[in-house]
C-alpha cells in the first residue's frame, strides 16, 4: 500500500492487507482508518495494530475493534486502552477481555474501565485480576464486583481488597470472600465489614473469623453477630470476645453457640471461654444454653457455672452435663440434678474425657466409660428426691455407677421407673444390695434386662421379694 496511492484501502483484499507495513499503516487518516472492514482488521497482526497507535484507535468503531484478534489484543501497552470512547469499551468481545494482562486495565481511564459490563467483567481471567490497580477495583459497581470470578479474589493483595469500596463489597458473593487470600480479611475497613450482608458474615469460616482483629470483631453489627456459624464461633479467641458487648455475646444464634469452647483442630479450647464472665452467662436464653456443648462445659470455670439458674440447668443438653469435670460436679452435682430435665439427666454417669462417644459404647463390652466417681458425688437424700420421669431417664452407665447405698435410696416406685437399658448396667454387687421390696418391685422386662453378672448377685433376700 502505497500512502500516496488513490486507491482506499478499504478495497485492498485480506492478503494486501496482511503484507501491509507498518510504516505505510502510520500515515492512515481518520476517514481511511474508519473505512476499514472489519474482516480486514481481523488479519492484522501485533505490528501492525500497533502501528495505528493509541490516536489511530480511537477512530475505530466498536465493532472495528471489535474485529482485533484476542492474541494481538492481549499484547497492546497499557497506554493503548486509555484514549478509548465508552462505546468502544462497551463492544469490546468477552474473548478479548479475557485476554487481557492484569497491568492494561491500568491504562484504562476511570470511565472505561467503569463501562465494563457485568458479563465483560466475568471473562476477566483470575490470574489477571492479581494486577489490576486498587483505586480500579474502587470504582466498580456491586453489581460488576459480584460479576468478578470468584477464584480471582485469591490472586488479590490486602491493598486491592482495601481498596474495594464497601458499596462494591455488598455485592460480593460468598464464593468470593471465602476465596480471599490468607490475611485478606485482615485488610478490611470497618465500612467493608459494616457493609457485610448477614448472609455474607455467616458463609465465614472459623479459620477467616480468626483474621480479624479485635477491633473488627467489636465492630460487627448485631444482625451480622446472628449470621455467624458454628465453626465461626470455633476460630473466635478470647480476645475477639471480650472486644464484644453484652448484646454482641448474646446475638449468637444456638446454633453458633454450639461451637464455644471447640477447637478448629482439636477436640476442646478452653481459652476463648475466659471471655465469658458469670453474670454475662447468666443472661444466656435457654435455647443458648441448650446448645452448649460438653467441651463448653468442661472448660468453664466453677464460678462461671455457678452463675447458671435453675431454668438454665434444665434446659442444659445430655452431651452437656456429659462434660462434667470431677471437680465441677462434685461442687454442683447436688444442686443441679434435681433441676436437670430428663434429657440432661441421661447424660449422667459418662466419663467427662470422651462425652462424644458415649452414644456407641456398649455396656458388656465397654463399662470403663462409667464414672463411678461422678455419681459417688450424689447424696442419697438427693436420689431419693428424684422424680419417676428423671429416674426413668437414667442411663445404664449412671445406674452402674452408683454404690448398693445409693441404690437402695430409690423407692419402690424409682426402681420400678428404671428402664430396661438402665437394668443391663446393673452388676452382681449392686443387684445383692437390693431389698426384698425393691427387688419385689421389678417388672418382668426389667428382670429380664439383666445382665449374667446381674442375675449371679441375686441372693435370698431377693427372691424371697420376687416370690412375694
Amino acid at each position: 500500500m502505497s500512502s500516496k496511492s488513490n486507491v482506499p484501502a478499504s478495497t485492498a483484499s485480506t492478503a494486501e492487507v496482511a503484507a501491509w507495513v507498518p510504516q505505510d499503516i502510520t500515515k492512515l487518516d481518520g476517514t481511511r482508518l474508519r473505512a476499514l472492514k472489519t474482516s480486514q482488521i481481523s488479519v492484522l497482526n501485533l505490528d501492525q495494530v500497533g502501528a495505528f497507535g493509541a490516536l489511530g484507535l480511537s477512530y475505530f468503531s466498536a465493532s472495528q475493534l471489535g474485529a482485533i484478534r484476542s492474541e494481538v489484543f492481549s499484547a497492546l501497552s497499557p497506554e493503548t486502552f486509555g484514549s478509548l470512547t465508552l462505546s468502544q469499551v462497551r463492544g469490546l468481545k468477552v474473548s478479548q477481555v479475557g485476554a487481557l494482562q492484569g497491568g492494561q486495565w491500568n491504562g484504562f481511564s476511570a470511565k472505561g474501565f467503569t463501562a465494563l459490563s457485568t458479563i465483560q467483567i466475568a471473562s476477566i481471567r483470575p490470574e489477571s485480576m492479581g494486577g489490576i490497580g486498587a483505586d480500579r477495583l474502587g470504582m466498580l459497581s456491586s453489581a460488576q464486583v459480584a460479576s468478578l470470578n470468584g477464584a480471582g479474589f485469591n490472586y488479590l493483595a490486602g491493598s486491592q481488597v482495601a481498596g474495594i469500596s464497601s458499596g462494591g463489597f455488598q455485592g460480593l458473593r460468598n464464593d468470593q470472600l471465602s476465596a480471599l487470600p490468607c490475611r485478606g480479611l485482615a485488610s478490611l475497613s470497618s465500612a467493608q465489614l459494616n457493609a457485610l450482608r448477614s448472609d455474607q458474615i455467616a458463609s465465614l469460616t472459623g479459620v477467616r473469623v480468626m483474621e480479624l482483629s479485635s477491633d473488627q470483631i467489636a465492630g460487627l453489627r448485631v444482625d451480622q453477630i446472628r449470621g455467624l456459624s458454628s465453626d465461626a464461633v470455633r476460630g473466635l479467641s478470647g480476645n475477639q470476645l471480650r472486644a464484644w458487648s453484652s448484646s454482641q455475646i448474646l446475638a449468637l444464634s444456638s446454633a453458633a453457640i454450639s461451637g464455644l469452647g471447640m477447637g478448629l483442630w482439636s477436640g476442646s479450647s478452653s481459652e476463648p471461654l475466659s471471655a465469658l464472665t458469670p453474670q454475662l452467662l447468666s443472661s444466656f436464653s435457654t435455647l443458648q444454653i441448650a446448645a452448649l456443648s460438653s467441651f463448653a462445659i468442661s472448660g468453664m470455670e466453677l464460678s462461671q457455672l455457678s452463675a447458671f439458674g435453675t431454668s438454665q440447668v434444665r434446659a442444659l443438653a445430655s452431651g452437656a452435663v456429659s462434660g462434667l469435670r470431677l471437680d465441677q460436679f462434685g461442687a454442683l452435682g447436688n444442686s443441679w440434678v434435681p433441676a436437670l430435665s430428663t434429657a440432661g439427666i441421661a447424660g449422667l454417669g459418662y466419663r467427662g474425657d470422651s462425652p462424644w462417644n458415649y452414644w456407641v459404647w456398649d455396656p458388656a463390652s465397654y463399662t470403663n466409660v462409667r464414672d463411678t466417681q461422678q455419681m459417688g458425688f450424689l447424696s442419697t437424700l438427693l436420689l431419693s428426691s428424684l422424680s419417676t420421669e428423671q429416674v426413668g431417664a437414667l442411663g445404664w452407665y449412671a445406674v452402674g455407677g452408683l454404690s448398693t447405698n445409693q441404690l437402695r435410696a430409690f423407692s419402690t416406685a424409682q426402681i420400678r421407673a428404671l428402664s430396661g437399658s438402665a437394668m443391663s448396667g446393673i452388676v452382681d454387687s449392686q443387684i445383692g444390695g437390693l431389698t426384698s421390696s425393691q427387688f419385689g418391685a421389678l417388672t418382668g422386662l426389667q428382670i429380664g434386662a439383666l445382665s449374667t453378672s446381674g442375675i449371679g448377685g441375686l441372693g435370698s433376700v431377693q427372691l424371697m421379694g420376687f416370690s412375694a
